[in-house]
């Protein structure tokens, strides 16, 4: 019992996830594209990141489609009952998750896997931020759009740049 209290004290409570998603050479890609996450501790920390590839079956994958996958990925890897904010440069995939937006082009099994890893979560809420911001923009804190930026959107961005060049 001693222990299992040792590990919830070295256990960072995540209060965000960053993610991202791409697609390889053009969009719409024949060859697929990458997703990514990291979350992020209350003190701004990264406790993990993970990413992937993905292709769309049957139809060509687009942009739109991987950002959905990264989002996807990140809610299913969290533990039943979590609370915290989905932080995304994708206003589509942010639209579509908590703001009802319509579907259009996305594989009916991306909608009900989101659909159920929201059902088994607490309160998320989404966080629209600018993507690729500059260094300038990282220290103002402030991106092209007036949107908020951060550096793990820029690491997601990275994380599936390399994926894709794989």
């Amino acid at each position: 019992a001693c222990m299992e209290n040792v590990e919830l004290f070295n256990n960072p409570k995540i209060t965000k996830l960053f993610c991202d998603g791409g697609v390889c050479g053009r969009n719409p890609s024949d060859f697929g594209g990458s997703w990514a996450f990291c979350a992020v501790d209350e003190n701004d920390e990264l406790v993990f990141s993970k990413s992937g590839f993905t292709q769309t079956e049957g139809q060509p994958t687009t942009n739109n489609h991987t950002e959905m996958m990264a989002a996807i990925m990140a809610l299913e890897d969290m533990e039943k009952g979590w609370s915290g904010t989905l932080v995304s440069d994708s206003e589509i995939t942010l639209g579509r998750l908590f703001s009802g937006w319509r579907n259009k082009n996305l594989p009916v099994e991306y909608v009900i896997r989101a659909r159920k890893a929201l059902e088994r979560l607490g309160t998320v809420r989404g966080m629209h931020v600018d993507g690729h911001p500059t260094k300038a923009q990282l220290e103002s804190g402030v991106g092209k759009r007036g949107n908020p930026v951060s550096k793990w959107n820029k690491l997601v961005d990275k994380l599936c740049q390399d994926e894709t060049a794989k």
